[in-house]
């Protein structure tokens, strides 16, 4: 397979065209990348109706929602008004609250699950970190012999 590199003027572009000159061989076919699956949608469920932004944003704040702390993630635009979303601090329950766009109003929604807090981390255990401390502590306490000197 080669590519042949046409141009009619300086002012058109490059086009780099295929020509088969029969010589394919199972490494020059591509195989199409599979599709991306989406996750399942997530369900939400109407919490409350606040008059204003700063009322509901105070509370999200405070941490009495659910009695959780909420981390900002996006935004997004859509025809029925601006959608922020959440992430509970301790868990994967998200939430977003809803800008109307016909009226000040804005909606928090929740998403219809149970808070789960425990956080998935990548993290060493607390007691394998202490006895990993521990040995360190021994090792250090050791005295080393290296070329003749004394390292402590």
């Amino acid at each position: 397979m080669s590519l042949n590199f046409e141009s009619e003027s300086e002012s058109t572009s490059i086009i780099a065209r295929v020509i088969d000159d029969g010589n394919n061989t199972d490494e020059d076919i591509e195989e199409p990348t599979p599709k991306k699956r989406r996750g399942e949608s997530v369900t939400y469920e109407t919490f409350r109706t606040y008059e204003t932004l700063d009322d509901c944003l105070k509370e999200l704040k405070e941490g009495s929602v659910e009695n959780a702390t909420w981390g900002s993630k996006d935004v997004q635009k859509t025809e029925i008004g601006e959608k922020h979303y959440f992430k509970c601090s301790h868990c994967n329950k998200r939430a977003y609250f809803l800008i109307h766009r016909t009226n000040l109003n804005v909606t928090l929604y929740i998403q219809g699950i149970e808070h789960n807090d425990q956080i998935e981390t990548s993290k060493i255990p607390i007691k394998t970190k202490e006895k990993i401390l521990s040995i360190l502590r021994t090792i250090r306490k050791q005295k080393i012999l290296v070329g003749g000197f004394e390292i402590t």
